[in-house]
């Protein structure tokens, strides 16, 4: 197979309806999106990218009004779609198509089973296995523009050509290596994931030093978080835009009731005081009006210095493992495995897996890493007691 795919632009209905047609039954088709995200929420879709073999079709998301066909190819299970780090593509389509490409073949993810950088791009990973070097001069084009120049529409070309012949490659080696089937979980995790925009009401859990503020405090936080979020969806607006995050903590810590004093707040700019002062200043008098019973509770505070040791037992047990499985150390969430396990410890003396850390894991960490970690850290702390 040459490096030269045979390229049609799709920029009607009609040829799209046309152009699926011929791949209502190929096994897998390689998939990728152009984006832009610099000054909105969500991404703006600028191109999709499919391919199969040397066939590659650019579709044209600003002249598209009848995505059926196409999403009839991503919804059809017979077909593998071969994605790169899909993350942020599945966002791109779920916005733009109400759909998801189910399943997917994730060639990042793939890698990483393979022992090799879990954040390995794509250029390097063609380079790699296929021995060929990428131009990587269109990464950040203006994909909004019309006509693309001759140069972006060969890098957006590339971009699903190669998939198709990494595809088999990589299976192959997964399947040598017994790791189809972790890969495959990983994958449907990141579909699973995907279908389901994060709940505005929780994103106060995130905010840095949530942890340091009382009941009282954390209804004013997850207020003015729950309005950020909202906010920034509807306006289609970056969150930091709405209020910065390195805002949150001192507003919900000095709760400010007026304008002059909520210009004293950090990262409170001119703009985000004219546009969100009145609002942010609202929502924190109804915060401050919740009672007292629906106050949320204290979140735990980092794991104390005598855990340490347990941290550092459970960090080495998992990096042995991932040597020793010969697949990449991130993915083994170290952090949550130490949060989790340690607290449970401190709690009770024994480390035991709750339900939620079970179904967040899987099934391949829990039989895997977990199970074994768990005998590891008892027989830990028999051996200390005993000694």
């Amino acid at each position: 197979m040459d490096d030269a795919p045979q390229i049609q632009w799709i920029a009607d209905n009609k040829s799209l309806a046309q152009a699926c047609q011929q791949w209502q039954d190929v096994p897998y088709l390689g998939l990728d999106t152009e984006f832009i995200r610099t000054s909105t929420f969500y991404p703006i879709p600028g191109l999709t990218q499919a391919g199969h073999d040397n066939q590659v079709m650019l579709i044209d998301p600003q002249a598209i009004t009848d995505w059926t066909p196409f999403c009839a190819i991503l919804e059809n299970t017979d077909i593998i779609k071969v994605m790169h780090a899909a993350g942020e593509d599945l966002e791109v389509f779920q916005r733009l198509l109400g759909t998801l490409p189910d399943p997917i073949f994730d060639t990042q993810l793939a890698v990483s089973f393979l022992g090799t950088d879990h954040c390995l791009g794509y250029q390097r990973l063609v380079e790699r296995f296929l021995g060929v070097e990428l131009a990587k001069d269109e990464t950040r084009s203006d994909w909004l523009a019309r006509p693309l120049s001759d140069n972006q529409i060969r890098y957006a070309a590339l971009d699903v050509y190669y998939l198709n012949q990494l595809y088999p490659i990589l299976t192959s080696q997964l399947a040598d290596k017994q790791r189809l089937d972790w890969h495959r979980e990983d994958c449907d995790n990141m579909i699973r994931n995907a279908r389901h925009e994060p709940d505005p009401g929780e994103a106060w859990r995130d905010a840095k030093l949530a942890w340091k503020l009382y009941p009282r405090q954390l209804t004013v936080l997850r207020a003015i978080c729950q309005f950020r979020e909202k906010t920034a969806r509807q306006l289609d607006v970056p969150r930091n835009k709405v209020i910065h995050a390195a805002s949150l903590w001192p507003l919900a810590r000095y709760q400010p009731d007026s304008l002059d004093k909520l210009k004293r707040i950090e990262r409170m700019t001119p703009a985000i005081l004219r546009v969100h002062g009145p609002a942010i200043l609202a929502h924190i008098r109804e915060a401050l009006k919740v009672p007292e019973s629906e106050w949320p509770e204290r979140l735990p505070a980092p794991l104390p210095k005598r855990a340490k040791p347990w941290v550092e037992a459970i960090r080495n047990y998992c990096h042995t493992t991932s040597e020793a499985l010969q697949i990449a150390r991130e993915l083994i969430p170290v952090k949550l495995l130490a949060n989790t396990l340690v607290r449970q410890y401190l709690d009770t003396g024994e480390f035991s897996a709750s339900p939620a850390l079970l179904n967040t894991l899987g099934r391949w960490r829990r039989e895997t890493i977990l199970d074994n970690l768990i005998v590891h850290l008892n027989n830990m702390q028999q051996q200390s007691e005993e000694s």
